[in-house]
């Protein structure tokens, strides 16, 4: 696990700024790759699902599985060939963000 964006990290993918991530890592699977990024957000679990469901949605990512809870939320959308789940769990400082693009 590092503490730092992974350097190939897809750059369309939004993250909030200023973040510094609590953990990251990469997997290879042969042909595909899988990267994500952990960090601690001020935003609420609200915030940030509204945030990141505004910001797949304006760069044109095709949201196909959306979960909105009080304390629990999640996003899972394509774009071209990379898909992404952001998982929204709330922790003593607002929230953790988790962010995961599987390549191919």
């Amino acid at each position: 696990f590092g503490k730092e964006i992974p350097s190939d990290f897809p750059s369309d993918i939004p993250i909030e700024k200023g973040i510094v991530p609590d953990q990251s890592y990469r997997l290879d699977y042969g042909d595909r790759k899988q990267t994500t990024l952990v960090f601690s957000s001020e935003k609420t679990v609200k915030e940030n699902y509204d945030g990141y469901l505004g910001m797949l949605e304006k760069d044109g990512w095709n949201i196909s599985n959306k979960y909105e809870g009080e304390t629990v939320s999640s996003l899972y959308g394509t774009k071209g060939t990379i898909e992404i789940n952001v998982t929204l769990n709330t922790d003593v400082s607002g929230s953790q963000v988790s962010v995961s693009a599987l390549e191919q």
